[in-house]
């Protein structure tokens, strides 16, 4: 596997991660589960980029 790729799924994995637990544990906790899952969209998609960014673009 090449080097980008191997920055790009471990920092997709660790920020979505990360991330999540922030949206749905640190903000507050969310009893609407339709609220909780766009949260954790928005969590995966915002750590993608921020992954895709550190992998591809910025070196």
């Amino acid at each position: 596997m090449p080097k980008e790729w191997s920055i790009f799924l471990a920092t997709g994995i660790s920020t979505s991660l990360g991330l999540s637990l922030v949206l749905l544990k640190i903000e507050g906790p969310v009893t609407n589960s339709s609220i909780r899952k766009k949260r954790l969209l928005v969590g995966i998609i915002v750590s993608i980029a921020i992954s895709f960014v550190m992998a591809f673009i910025v070196k």
